[in-house]
This record gives C-alpha cells, sequence and structure tokens, in this order.
C-alpha cells in the first residue's frame, strides 16, 4: 500500500509537503528572467530538499552537496563544463574569513572535473565538489554583494555566475524530478 503523504526520490520517501514547497520554488525560478532570483529560488528549494533527505546533517551546505552528489546523472551536463569554464576568475566568498576556502572549493571543482573527464574521478565526487561551489554562489547571494562600504547592487559577474548558476541547479532538478 502507498502511502499518498510520502513521494519517493532518489529512493528516499520524502514528505509530499516538501516535496510541494520545493516544486513551488522551482516554478518561480521558471518564470523568471533575473539570474539572480532564478538561481535564489533554485537554490532554496534544493536546500528544502536536501534538509529532508539530511535531517541529521546539521550544516545546510554539507547537506545541499550530499544531494547535489546523488544527482549522478547530470556529471556530465554541458552546464557543469559551462559554469566552470566561463567564470573568468575564481568564485570567492565575499566574506573575507571564508574567502580563502572558496578559492580553494573552486579550484577543487575546477581539478575534480578535469580528473572527472579524464575518467579519474566519480560522478559524485565532482558533483559534491559543483554542490560546494553553488553554495558559495548562493551564500553570496543571501547574504549580498559586500564591499567597503557596504552591500552593492548586483554586478554583471553576480548575474553571469547566478544565471551560470542557475543552469546546473535546473539540471540537478530535472534528475531529481524526472517528471517535472
Amino acid at each position: 500500500m502507498s502511502d499518498s503523504s510520502r513521494d519517493i526520490i532518489f529512493g528516499s520517501s520524502i514528505d509530499v509537503k516538501a516535496t510541494d514547497q520545493v516544486k513551488s520554488l522551482w516554478e518561480k525560478a521558471r518564470v523568471t528572467t533575473d539570474p539572480i532570483v532564478k538561481f535564489d529560488y533554485l537554490v532554496k528549494g534544493w536546500d528544502r530538499l536536501s534538509g529532508e533527505f539530511f535531517p541529521d546533517v546539521e550544516a545546510s551546505g554539507h547537506r545541499f552537496k550530499k544531494l547535489t552528489g546523488l544527482c549522478t546523472g547530470t556529471a556530465r551536463s554541458r552546464s557543469i563544463d559551462e559554469l566552470m569554464s566561463r567564470v573568468s576568475s575564481p568564485i570567492k566568498d565575499d566574506l573575507e574569513p571564508f574567502a580563502k576556502d572558496a578559492e580553494r572549493n573552486f579550484k577543487k571543482a575546477e581539478r575534480m572535473l578535469r580528473e572527472h573527464r579524464k575518467g579519474r574521478q566519480p560522478d559524485h565526487v565532482l558533483l559534491e565538489s559543483v554542490g560546494t561551489l553553488l553554495w558559495t554562489v548562493r551564500s553570496n547571494s543571501m547574504h549580498g554583494r559586500k564591499t567597503p562600504s557596504g552591500p552593492a547592487e548586483p554586478t554583471n559577474r553576480d548575474e553571469q555566475i547566478c544565471g551560470l548558476g542557475a543552469k546546473v541547479m535546473e539540471d540537478l532538478y530535472k534528475c531529481a524530478f524526472p517528471s517535472w
């Protein structure tokens, strides 16, 4: 007997209310043309879903990364290649204490992509690395772009990175929810 209050995603039983919330954010993302807003909607949904999958994992970024790692069907997506090749300099965290970690995560994602494309890294390792990078973009976007004089308006780079990140997120959603 099936339980209509649960959905099965990646072989796990998820509360249908959670997937309804995720679908609502997915639908909002699909109708907006602003790349930053689109990315934010997609990330909020993915974050919500990751909390359902990994409720015992305390750190949101780690849950997000682990859920991204489950989307092995997206490991060869063009969106990941574009994110890593079209960003001209490392994606750093706007908060200075985390900037070096974020730059290290970006370089790791680049390295994982190169090694994956040569068959030296499994899909989930690449995707977890990409998930960490997407979380950095999310953090920059959610906490505002910062300058010494305070938050700044979004820049073309912000729009570019969020737009590229949104394409990756769309591929992740399509993997998790193929019927959407």
